[in-house]
């Protein structure tokens, strides 16, 4: 009787081959390029980790932690102390009045006091009762409106009322149309008599005079200061103009890792007939392959492409470019989701992308018809997109140097990774190209 064969390692995969290696030239320079933000390495012992700050101690006790529990075995005792020790001390410090951590501090207040909480509370829907009483008031005292109203006490309160709901002056609005309500004149007239009640017995007004109440507690003041510090409030014209910053700086700093891909893409193809390289932005991971979609990155800012066959393209190289290092940290976890997802591409399968931008073969960067409108996705991380010929429009070339353009052919545009899984140009859904 035959015995039976040995199992698999679990670290191999017998119906998925081996990833092709990087080209040479991208391998080397991936090697020498300057890590800025690469964590130093760690403590050798507990012991020295205790006398490197924090920050160490606390990378360190989670590393070991991490090591033994993938080993199959519990932290040890040792471990544990260096953790909660470090970490009450990052507590402390991050609960420090002048250089501690606004966000936490906050947060802290809010636990400890009843009043903060109800602040809180209220305020997380302010903006909405604002603008219920706000339209409330402009339907009574809006000047067009007054004009039907002779000059009088009636005119004037209206009038006042609708200047402090103007200003956020929620005290001011309660007072005045407790005035308007007392006026003789006001109630021989019905409708505006009821229409001023309904505003003053409105929950949004309660609630906007319990938030303008509790806002004068030193408590709660201590609660609104430790929130500025942490930038313009959300909703704010602030808030709007600093996103719109950082978007810029999103935008510029992804733009310059495609020129980086760009001309490392120019020098493979010198040495390649057909040039069989290029560069893809917005690069958006096919539903079907399979695996966990759950909270893992669904497209990529850059990708540097190898021509596989006719349809389908290697996905050499993925790029996330981000403006910062915090940015870069708080979006680790995702990133990392996604590449888990990417290697479940079945090797010998053709997934379709939903959607890919790639740079224009012209040169021109903002050449709409150079775009690709559908793409798919083959599972040895290959990928093809093809697009349908539009109007020339926006193209920064000149129409006769735009080849490509001037002959309003279709083309295939490339897309793929290197664990060498295969993306094929599908029919999806068309996505306008706007210069």
């Amino acid at each position: 009787m035959s015995s039976p064969s040995p199992p698999v390692p679990p670290t191999l995969s017998p119906s998925r081959p081996d990833p092709a290696p990087l080209p040479r030239e991208i391998a080397d320079r991936l090697q020498r390029a300057a890590r800025r933000f690469r964590a130093p390495a760690l403590p050798d012992s507990l012991a020295e980790a205790r006398t490197h700050g924090t920050a160490t101690a606390l990378a360190t006790s989670i590393e070991r932690a991490r090591q033994a529990l993938g080993a199959g075995s519990a932290p040890g005792d040792d471990v544990r102390a260096l953790f909660l020790d470090a970490l009450a001390r990052h507590i402390a410090e991050a609960m420090q009045p002048e250089h501690g951590d606004a966000a936490l501090q906050a947060m802290v207040l809010r636990h400890r006091s009843p009043a903060v909480r109800e602040f809180a509370s209220l305020n997380a829907h302010a903006e909405a009762d604002r603008r219920q009483i706000r339209s409330a008031a402009n339907a009574l005292a809006h000047p067009a409106k007054l004009q039907d109203h002779p000059a009088g006490e009636i005119r004037d309160g209206l009038q006042r009322m609708r200047q402090a709901s103007a200003a956020a002056d929620w005290s001011d609005v309660d007072d005045e149309i407790m005035d308007l309500l007392g006026l003789p004149e006001v109630q021989d007239e019905p409708v505006l008599f009821r229409s001023l009640e309904r505003i003053v017995s409105d929950d949004a007004l309660r609630r906007l005079l319990r938030i303008e109440a509790l806002g004068q507690r030193d408590e709660v003041q201590r609660y609104r200061a430790l929130w500025a510090r942490q930038g313009p409030a959300a909703g704010t014209g602030q808030a709007a103009a600093a996103g719109s910053d950082a978007q810029r700086r999103g935008d510029a700093v992804e733009a310059l890792a495609a020129q980086a891909l760009e001309v490392l893409a120019a020098r493979l193809n010198a040495e390649e007939h057909p040039p069989r390289y290029r560069v893809a932005t917005s690069l958006k991971v096919p539903s079907s392959i399979p695996g966990d979609p759950r909270r893992a990155k669904s497209e990529w800012d850059v990708a540097l492409l190898r021509r596989h066959d006719a349809g389908t393209w290697d996905l050499l190289l993925l790029v996330e470019a981000k403006a910062s290092a915090d940015a870069a940290t708080t979006d680790l976890p995702r990133l990392l989701r996604g590449l888990r997802l990417l290697a479940q591409a079945d090797p010998r399968s053709t997934y379709a992308s939903p959607r890919i931008k790639a740079r224009s073969p012209c040169g021109a960067p903002r050449c709409a018809l150079c775009r690709p409108r559908k793409t798919t996705w083959p599972a040895r991380c290959s990928i093809a997109a093809t697009r349908r010929p539009s109007r020339h429009r926006g193209c920064s070339a000149p129409r006769a140097a735009c080849s490509c353009c001037r002959r309003r052919r279709a083309w295939t545009s490339p897309t793929g990774s290197s664990a060498a899984s295969r993306w094929n140009p599908a029919s999806s859904r068309r996505s306008g190209t706007n210069c």
